[in-house]
């Protein structure tokens, strides 16, 4: 849950930078200048230049994608892989190096939150147990050492305990004991073989 939490987080966070900075700069004369053409050619007013790549050609498309799709795996109990956290880090303090104190302080808060999210996720996954099935890979016949298996069931059996759940306590099928399959064999009434002359007069044990 906290990873879920911080993954949403980070997300939004990344959206209101992308927001706060078109903010910012969307207010600007030179959109006229813009569309004119005026970057089409050879010697375009530096200022101009630089506010285009501030916010047009700038990063607050992709950042904002990148919030948006960061909030909806989140929503849906994934995370980010922990590197977009640091590379988003090293971005940020790479950037603050370069220009000094700037907006660009404010990408600290969802590459740290992506990073702690990374963390617990790899500290707080369980590894999945697969216990294995008693008898599993041998003679699917096979118990072991003090345990019967219950033939028609196929359930195993220990210290000569019923049948859970079956319905069938009385004995009734074929019981294997031991992993050397030696016990005794007891005939179901239900399929013990019976004949309209023998019916009366003689009796299977």
């Amino acid at each position: 849950m906290r990873t879920q939490r911080l993954t949403v987080f980070a997300g939004w966070a990344m959206v209101a930078i992308a927001v706060l900075h078109t903010i910012a700069i969307a207010v600007h004369p030179y959109w006229a200048e813009w569309f004119a053409g005026g970057l089409r050619g050879s010697d375009p007013d530096p200022l101009s230049l630089a506010t285009f790549w501030a916010l047009p050609g700038g990063f607050v498309p992709v950042l904002a994608l990148l919030g948006l799709l960061t909030v909806r795996l989140g929503r849906r109990g994934e995370r980010l892989p922990g590197y977009v956290g640091w590379v988003l880090l090293v971005w940020v303090v790479t950037a603050v190096a370069l220009i000094g104190p700037s907006g660009f302080i404010l990408g600290i808060v969802p590459a740290a939150a992506l990073i702690v999210s990374s963390v617990l996720g790899r500290r707080d996954r369980v590894p999945v147990r697969r216990d294995r099935v008693p008898g599993a890979g041998d003679n699917p016949l096979s118990a072991p050492a003090g345990g019967t298996y219950r033939g028609g069931h196929e359930q195993l059996l220990h210290d000569g305990a019923s049948c859970p759940g079956t319905g069938n306590d009385d004995g009734a099928g074929t019981d294997f004991a031991g992993p050397g399959l030696s016990g005794s064999s007891t005939a179901s009434p239900s399929a013990t073989p019976t004949s309209s002359s023998t019916s009366g007069r003689a009796q299977v044990r």
